[in-house]
């Protein structure tokens, strides 16, 4: 029996489902068809899917990364809809628009880097949560966009007070931390350093730009190897002087 298909709300509020694996026929999602599984902490998306339905994936609260494949052309409204753990998103170079709220209340996400294919973004739809305090929509401090310079998503940024950081600056800046122009074991340590902020559950210090720096393997995370690929940078342009 081939999959081609998930009905609507199929795995609605199925906490106890942890793993999802999509076989690369699976062609269409239906709406809220997996919102609610807080057991899920990972989403790899088939080249096969060519729609997925709104809120599809809201509010699995455990959700870490997600992996988009190449057919996908349109990420709906409230897709991704409050799930605060959501730190990598990874989209393909197919993507061309993202719907209202589609990551609202992702807080965890501060940054994505999207392809210069996009052609719209709704609203809300990266960098924002609800606040009680204001009573209405705010934005998640140091959010940044990543991508072309010249793109509609540099548009977007700079319309939205978002942070844009060109893929050209991020390839010089990679693991210059302290941006003072040199890779060294001072940005090494100042990576352990914020690594045990952050393991220990607290308050990292990093900016948007020094996050971005600071993760050598573009993995989406700032940790020990970070530091070591860093050091091994250092190490090699030493002995090149």
């Amino acid at each position: 029996y081939t999959v081609t298909g998930i009905a609507e709300r199929t795995f609605y509020q199925q906490s106890q489902l942890e793993t999802v694996t999509f076989p690369n026929t699976i062609e269409k999602i239906g709406d809220y068809a997996f919102a609610g599984c807080t057991g899920i902490s990972e989403i790899i998306l088939p080249d096969s899917l060519n729609s997925i339905g709104k809120g599809s994936f809201m509010s699995c609260t455990r959700l870490k990364s997600v992996k988009f494949g190449n057919g996908l052309t349109d990420i709906p409204e409230k897709c991704f809809y409050s799930c605060p753990e959501l730190e990598i998103t990874e989209f393909s170079e197919s993507l061309k628009t993202v719907g209202n709220e589609a990551f609202f209340s992702c807080t965890s996400l501060y940054s994505v880097a999207l392809p210069e294919s996009v052609e719209f973004i709704g609203e809300n739809a990266f960098g924002k949560f609800y606040s009680i305090r204001e009573n209405s929509a705010d934005t998640v401090a140091g959010f940044s966009i990543i991508g072309k310079s010249g793109a509609y998503i540099q548009d977007y940024a700079e319309e939205n007070n978002y942070n844009f950081i060109s893929n050209g600056e991020i390839d010089y800046l990679s693991g210059d931390v302290n941006n003072d122009g040199y890779i060294d074991a001072t940005d090494a340590s100042m990576v352990l350093i914020e690594y045990s902020l952050l393991s220990t559950g607290n308050k990292g210090t990093f900016n948007a730009k020094q996050r971005l720096c600071a993760d050598k393997n573009h993995d989406g995370k700032t940790d020990a190897s970070d530091s070591s690929m860093i050091l091994i940078e250092y190490a090699e342009r030493s002995t090149q002087k």
